[in-house]
């Protein structure tokens, strides 16, 4: 078998980036090309990036905010990958949870708030604390745990709607990442 090469992209190799560009490395048959990009959105330097290595197998990476560029590069280039339109459904929480639950995948009461008054109803609704974040904001950036009306309208000040509202569940939350080909993960 040829060896694959793999242009792996991100902002800075470090932290977790190092770690699974690393872990890529170390795979059989897999030879790593990294390309550190600053416009995340600049689709185009990405995709001549992974034109200036030979024979590229696929463009993967480990940060959230690069995932759709990624995969918009994979499509252009025609390379086997998840496609922009998954992407963009993982990517905004609304939607992610609603595929979630339809796989019975239990997650915290949600609703979309357009308004202010939105937010209010939701938090009389459910009870304080609430949690609100963007719909499409990467990890947990920008994300407050809301429990007060005084905050809440301070929040609200600071991203503005449409944002997503959710209960307050309090519990170990665990994430994990790997590195998976042909739907087996390796690490």
């Amino acid at each position: 078998m040829n060896s694959r090469r793999i242009v792996f992209v991100c902002r800075a190799l470090a932290g977790e980036a190092l770690r699974s560009a690393r872990a890529i490395q170390e795979l059989d048959d897999v030879t790593l090309a990294t390309v550190c990009v600053e416009d995340v959105d600049d689709v185009e330097k990405l995709i001549d990036a992974a034109k200036s290595c030979d024979d590229v197998y696929r463009i993967v990476t480990a940060q959230e905010t690069l995932l759709w560029s990624v995969a918009k590069a994979n499509e252009a280039l025609g390379l086997e990958a998840m496609s922009s339109e998954v992407v963009a459904r993982t990517l905004d929480k609304s939607k992610l949870k609603a595929t979630l639950k339809s796989a019975g995948v239990k997650t915290p009461q949600d609703r979309i708030i357009e308004s202010a008054e939105d937010a209010r109803r939701f938090a009389h609704e459910v009870g304080f604390p609430i949690v609100l974040k963007p719909l499409n904001g990467s990890g947990a950036l920008t994300t407050f745990r809301i429990t007060t009306e005084e905050q809440l309208a301070r929040v609200l000040n600071l991203i503005r709607p449409p944002v997503i509202a959710e209960t307050h569940v309090l519990g170990q939350e665990l994430c994990f990442d790997t590195i998976t080909i042909g739907d087996e993960p390796l690490c």
